[in-house]
């Protein structure tokens, strides 16, 4: 089996002698190697914008760092080591877990859509309130 590597460089070669399987999994491993790196970055900005110092800063970097060397040690794994085979697209258990994922997004973004539809309605009401408070005073006058 080639490693996550070997296959990028295949790729990078334009290599002939690569097969769909191996793009494909190649693909969700560095997918999953990206979320790392992402993730990582994420928490050491926000301790940034936090101006957070010192050690708390330090270790935020440190794990960053960390993060960095071993996603470069993942890369010398195949796919299958990396992804472990309950994460392989197309077996059983990665499809009912990612049936489960879609579900619970959907359910948050519905929840989310919801509340905000709300907020609005609220914001609106309070507006109208406001302006018919204001015309009430300018009659007034």
């Amino acid at each position: 089996m080639k490693t996550i590597l070997e296959i990028k460089l295949q790729v990078k070669e334009n290599d002939p002698n690569i097969t769909d399987e191996e793009l494909r999994l190649c693909v969700e491993s560095l997918d999953s190697i990206t979320h790392f790196y992402k993730r990582a970055l994420v928490v050491l900005i926000d301790a940034v914008r936090q101006k957070e110092a010192g050690h708390r800063l330090e270790f935020k970097a440190e794990i960053a760092w960390e993060t960095i060397e071993q996603m470069a040690t993942t890369l010398t794994k195949t796919p299958q080591e990396w992804l472990g085979h309950n994460n392989i697209p197309g077996t059983e258990t990665q499809q009912q877990r990612l049936k489960s994922a879609n579900a619970l997004y959907r359910k948050t973004i519905k929840e989310t859509l919801r509340l905000k539809a709300i907020r609005l309605k609220a914001i609106r009401q309070i507006r109208s309130k406001d302006i018919q408070k204001r015309e009430e005073e300018l009659g007034d006058e």
